[in-house]
């Protein structure tokens, strides 16, 4: 896979979080980032209103996610502006940081096959410096998958992490 990195500045987050397990995953995901949207619309001025690489959601896991493993899961939007927390939306600020990742299309985050994505990075980034423990893995989406064919690339699969020094 071709792993590529990036310098992400530091974002301000609205994120709702939850234990889960992988069958769960696919309506959490989609129903949190129906109620942060619907946040964000009554909020104007915090974001656009979609999904593009300037505006970005994410996925961020704590952990594996598979059918016998729980783990924590952050479904993010970036915002900009004041903002206020509102039911199950909490804020956070994420620090800048590097991100080595792959792009996929919607058809190779279809699960298991996103798992070898998620290998390929973090062998990169095992060879090339460090995990930033504080910030896991995540699917960073700038595109909106419903509306893509398959064959479109919609998500970068990254690992934030530190360079070896030199």
């Amino acid at each position: 896979m071709d792993i590529k990195t990036r310098t992400v500045p530091e974002r301000k987050l609205a994120v709702i979080s939850k234990e889960l397990f992988q069958p769960q995953l696919t309506e959490f995901i989609m129903g949190a980032f129906h109620e942060l949207f619907s946040w964000a619309e009554r909020n104007p001025g915090l974001r656009a209103l979609d999904t593009t690489p300037e505006d970005p959601t994410y996925v961020i896991f704590h952990g594996p996610v598979t059918p016998d493993a729980s783990a924590l899961v952050e479904v993010c939007i970036v915002i900009d502006g004041p903002a206020e927390p509102e039911g199950r939306i909490v804020l956070k600020r994420e620090p800048a940081h590097e991100e080595a990742y792959t792009t996929l299309t919607r058809e190779g985050m279809e699960f298991p096959h996103i798992l070898a994505a998620y290998d390929a990075v973090a062998m990169w980034v095992i060879e090339n410096g460090s995990m930033i423990e504080s910030l896991p893995s995540r699917e960073v989406y700038f595109a909106d998958v419903l509306k893509q064919p398959m064959d479109a690339p919609v998500v970068d699969v990254a690992y934030p992490f530190e360079r070896k020094s030199a």
